[in-house]
């Protein structure tokens, strides 16, 4: 038995003078793990392999910093000046990890890959944090933080290697990183073997789910912390607050892909492709697209008739190709 936090449990082994913790290597194990996953679903709808490592190189450092300001923002009192938004091994928050991917998912695929369609990547990246976040949560076991609330008996269903490491100031703590762990990789178990495989099921759903089911889980594991890891702002439970907006936040999302989203997104992604095409064969017309008012009011308008035709082409190609191109975009939408 246990009977205080043991430091060198968290250290994994040494490199020289160097400790290696098993909280980092935890985190990298999971980072692969969501990597190869992705990778394998990314190559099957022919997207580049690079535009994937971008998105996962850039991921990694918006979610650490994503992490640290969240935790900031909703724990003001640890703000110290300027230099606290870049202490990234202080206190962080998953949730803001979270936040911060999917704005850069969104941002990429809008701004810098258009031909990437925002809906199939947030279907194939996002569900696999799940199994990121399952490995992750062993993390917190060898380090002994982010642990429960007292428990009331002994922990005799967890095997000693488990138990005897969650007695902690005394007590034996509930081991939150268990149960997370298990449901967060029952969480993907359920979007890959049964949601992916469905026919019925469609593009964006399975993003929506695991912001439902990670944020059903939040709420779960808020009620069992231990009071020194329950945000707030005064008596105000953040996190506990925030994790049901991700709850119910992801239902609206399953709702919105699954019933309304298909023939909007078919046709702005036809114009973010069509609009690639520009940049590609001319970098004039591009930005005046970009600078040009009257080019921005034009583009608001096709998107607003709602439709695909040779006059809406012909306004930005010559009259030797908007044949050629409406004829492309429409055997492939």
């Amino acid at each position: 038995m246990i009977t205080e936090v043991n430091s060198d449990f968290a250290i994994a082994f040494w490199i020289g003078p160097i400790p290696i913790p098993w909280y980092g290597l935890m985190l990298l194990l999971g980072f692969i793990f969501v990597f190869l996953i992705s990778y394998i679903e990314w190559k099957k709808k022919k997207y580049k392999t690079f535009d994937l490592f971008l998105l996962f190189f850039v991921g990694v450092i918006v979610a650490i910093f994503g992490a640290r300001w969240w935790y900031l923002l909703f724990n003001p009192k640890d703000f110290n000046g300027f230099i606290s938004l870049f202490q990234i091994g202080e206190g962080r928050s998953i949730l803001g990890s979270i936040f911060a991917i999917l704005i850069w998912l969104y941002i990429y695929t809008t701004y810098f890959a258009s031909y990437i369609e925002f809906r199939i990547s947030f279907s194939i990246i996002v569900p696999n944090i799940l199994i990121g976040q399952a490995i992750g949560r062993w993390g917190n076991f060898f380090d002994q933080n982010v642990y429960g609330q007292i428990a009331t008996n002994e922990l005799a269903f967890l095997p000693d290697f488990i138990s005897d490491h969650m007695f902690i100031d005394g007590y034996y703590r509930q081991p939150l990183f268990l149960y997370e762990s298990i449901l967060d990789f029952l969480g993907w178990i359920i979007i890959a073997l049964f949601l992916k495989t469905s026919t019925k099921i469609k593009a964006g759903v399975h993003g929506g789910f695991y912001l439902f089911w990670y944020g059903t889980v939040r709420v779960s594991m808020e009620l069992l912390r231990d009071d020194k890891y329950i945000m707030k702002i005064g008596d105000v439970p953040t996190s506990f607050i925030l994790s049901f907006f991700f709850l119910f936040y992801g239902i609206i999302l399953m709702i919105y892909y699954q019933y309304y989203f298909e023939r909007i997104a078919i046709f702005n992604h036809t114009y973010g492709k069509f609009y690639y095409e520009i940049k590609r064969k001319n970098f004039k017309l591009w930005t005046m697209y970009i600078f040009n008012y009257k080019y921005n009011k034009k583009y608001k308008n096709l998107i607003n008739q709602n439709n695909l035709n040779y006059n809406n082409f012909k306004k930005f190609y010559p009259q030797n190709e908007y044949f050629d191109v409406v004829k492309k975009y429409k055997k492939d939408y």
